[in-house]
């Protein structure tokens, strides 16, 4: 585990939902607050979703959520796998290094091509 993942499971750990429950919004606002400029925090859009979902899938993860908060560093990727609308107690973090961390950005990148979202549009 990079020392930014194990940031992040301290920030999700002293953050208020921590205490209870936490909007996705919230969540992204109090992560994005807490870790460096550099560092990408938002949620997965709806129509990416279906393809991280597939990804998570096809990696063994645990992967049966609503929602997916995404913090990506210079190091990885770092997944908050949120059900329903709020993260609670117990929400999982999936962290991805090295190649599993491109895999996902490569395949997600690749769909959005595809589905006339990425670069090939452009051209």
């Amino acid at each position: 585990m990079t020392r930014a993942a194990a940031a992040l499971i301290a920030l999700l750990a002293a953050s208020p939902a921590a205490a209870g429950c936490q909007s996705v919004p919230d969540l992204v606002t109090t992560l994005r607050a807490q870790l460096p400029a550099t560092a990408f925090v938002g949620e997965v859009s709806p129509s990416s979703r279906a393809v991280v979902l597939a990804w998570l899938e096809s990696e063994g993860i645990p992967h049966e959520v609503d929602r997916i908060v995404q913090v990506a560093g210079d190091r990885g990727l770092a997944l908050v796998l949120v059900r329903g609308e709020t993260a609670c107690d117990g929400t999982t973090l999936v962290t991805l290094t090295g190649e599993r961390a491109a895999a996902l950005i490569a395949t997600v990148r690749r769909y959005q091509d595809l589905s006339g979202r990425g670069k090939e549009r452009e051209a």
